[in-house]
């Protein structure tokens, strides 16, 4: 019963394979393979998250590939400060509309 149970719980949640690589300065690579039911795309965006949240950052995507019903997704991201994803116009983000 046990073993059921727990082929059961893997075909309702997907497997998913996830690997974070480094391709660069400052640039990575979360690679998700094998992911049944689940969205491989999201499955790697968070993957990527975590990968930069484990070191104090946040993460930008850079490019994201997925290959419609495989199962599998590529995000390129790289990882920088929460205060270097501020916006840096200065105005500060706030613009004045004047009608003439």
């Amino acid at each position: 019963m046990p073993r059921l149970v727990l082929v059961a719980s893997l075909i309702l949640t997907g497997c998913a394979s996830t690997h974070v690589v480094s391709t660069g300065k400052n640039t990575y690579l979360a690679s998700v393979r094998f992911c049944g039911v689940c969205t491989a795309a999201v499955v790697a965006t968070q993957a990527a998250a975590d990968y930069c949240a484990e070191r104090g950052q946040v993460s930008t995507v850079t490019n994201l590939n997925t290959v419609f019903g495989s199962g599998a997704a590529d995000v390129q991201f790289t990882c920088s400060s929460a205060e270097d994803q501020k916006p840096s116009r200065p105005d500060k983000g706030t613009s004045t509309i004047e009608i003439k």
